[in-house]
């Protein structure tokens, strides 16, 4: 009896312990990748911008096949366009684009419905040789203890998920 009582308080002081240091990780969290693509902006823009030219490189789509993706009907692209998804593995969302300036920046909302809420920012720089691709997403785990060390690791999580997408659009691109 002594055995699992002593395992119950170590049980009891880790969680708290975790879930202290929770408190003390940062709020916010985001994850950022560049890529070097050989077109010009605006075709680039475009591949990103048209929400349903998104499923030639998007990495989820690529990645499961339980994911059905339903699209705004009235805007395909630019500001106001957007898509929901449903997926047995990797979650509900919808994606609004906020912000299209044609051919440097896309701002998202990103609403991943019980999981939280983001930001998804593109920027394409032109180089000599084509552009130069930034996708980052932002969020705020707010005072939610678990989800500020969720915050510590997405990068780990999502970051190869954002190179493999820009691996696949550049393809797309260059094509």
């Amino acid at each position: 009896m002594k055995i699992v009582k002593k395992l119950l308080i170590a049980i009891v002081v880790l969680a708290l312990l975790l879930v202290g240091i929770g408190f003390l990780l940062p709020q916010k969290y985001g994850v950022e990748r560049s890529l070097a693509i050989s077109a010009p902006p605006e075709t680039v823009f475009d591949h990103v911008n048209h929400l349903q030219k998104n499923e030639a490189w998007s990495p989820w789509a690529a990645s499961d096949p339980t994911i059905k993706t339903t699209y705004s009907s009235s805007v395909a692209q630019g500001v106001g366009a957007w898509y929901s998804w449903t997926s047995e593995n990797s979650g509900d969302g919808k994606l609004t684009i906020e912000v299209s300036d044609r051919p440097k920046r896309i701002v998202n909302n990103l609403d991943f419905m019980e999981s939280g809420s983001g930001k998804g920012y593109w920027t394409f720089e032109a180089t000599n040789d084509g552009t130069i691709v930034t996708w980052r997403m932002e969020g705020d785990a707010g005072n939610d203890p678990i989800a500020r060390w969720f915050g510590v690791f997405m990068d780990g999580f999502v970051g190869p998920h954002f190179d493999d997408g820009l691996a696949r659009l550049k393809k797309v691109s260059e094509g």
